[in-house]
């Protein structure tokens, strides 16, 4: 079914407590139960920054009264990290924000340099706790990284994009 500007959510119960799962494998019959809501326009924009495919600005629909489920778009800008994503008035939003009208949202960044770990096939020891993906402030050391990690190879160093070996990951200060 469709409504213009509401969106549908369906429930196994009148109380809306329990959302119907759609892959679920249904193996006797059963009562759904529709809600609608109101669909809100929350309008992004990358503040100097651009998503994958260029984009500089979109929309996200969300149903009021809920948080935006999926993930915010990943935008990046050169030379910046996001901060994340603020409304007009300086506040945070999150994936926990409760949206209650349409609104614009802009990314905040933070000058500094982006460095991304190449494991080359390998792996972190505590895989999940160490990043391979972080930012660095401008002045900033890099944190301890540990080794990594790869069945029947020994690890030789870090390098840089130039293929420059860098001694001490974790007193590496990038510059541009």
């Amino acid at each position: 079914p469709n409504r213009d500007g509401y969106k549908i959510s369906w429930y196994l119960d009148d109380s809306y407590r329990t959302p119907f799962n759609i892959n679920a494998i249904i193996d006797s019959d059963l009562d759904l139960y529709a809600k609608w809501s109101k669909e809100l326009k929350i309008t992004w924009q990358a503040e100097g920054g651009s998503d994958a495919n260029g984009k500089k600005s979109g929309t996200l629909r969300v149903a009021q009264g809920e948080s935006y489920s999926s993930s915010f778009p990943k935008v990046s800008r050169e030379g910046f990290a996001l901060e994340g994503w603020f409304t007009e008035d300086g506040r945070e939003i999150t994936s926990q924000t409760v949206f209650y009208e349409n609104m614009t949202i802009r990314a905040r960044w933070t000058e500094g340099y982006h460095i991304q770990l190449d494991l080359q096939g390998g792996a972190l020891y505590k895989n999940g706790f160490y990043s391979t993906d972080f930012f660095l402030k401008n002045g900033e050391k890099c944190s301890y990284i540990p080794d990594p990690i790869k069945d029947d190879a020994a690890f030789i160093g870090w390098f840089d994009e130039s293929g420059n070996q860098i001694p001490f990951l974790s007193s590496y200060i990038p510059t541009r």
